[in-house]
């Protein structure tokens, strides 16, 4: 299965974050700011596409440089939304629950992010 994560943010800069994420995932992912299809008050608004293969070791590499990233910019939420399903966790989340949340977002073939 393919994965697509959308990640979108007003309060971290995407071309730093896809750079971040470059260098700690060499091979397996493409990685792509693109205009958002939502846009908010008439307002161009920009999404960092993850195209991901059938590697589940490389969405979680993934999930836990994103979390890793937005912790350190001091961050405090990140919102997920799988389908119908949204959670909304700290940045510092424990690493039992990022790992359910990797699973979580394994199963889904596509998977929004805003961090705030």
């Amino acid at each position: 299965m393919n994965n697509q994560i959308i990640i979108e943010s007003s309060t971290i800069t995407l071309k730093d974050l896809k750079q971040h994420l470059e260098e700690n995932i060499k091979n397996g992912i493409h990685l792509e700011i693109r205009e958002s299809r939502v846009k908010e008050r008439n307002i161009p608004q920009e999404v960092l596409i993850a195209a991901i293969g059938t590697s589940g070791t490389i969405l979680g590499v993934l999930i836990t440089s994103l979390f890793q990233y937005v912790s350190a910019k001091r961050n405090e939420i990140i919102v997920v939304e799988v389908g119908d399903v949204r959670i909304e966790v700290p940045a510092n989340v424990s690493e039992e629950k990022l790992d359910r949340l990797i699973q979580l977002v394994k199963s889904a073939k596509e998977t929004r992010i805003i961090v705030r």
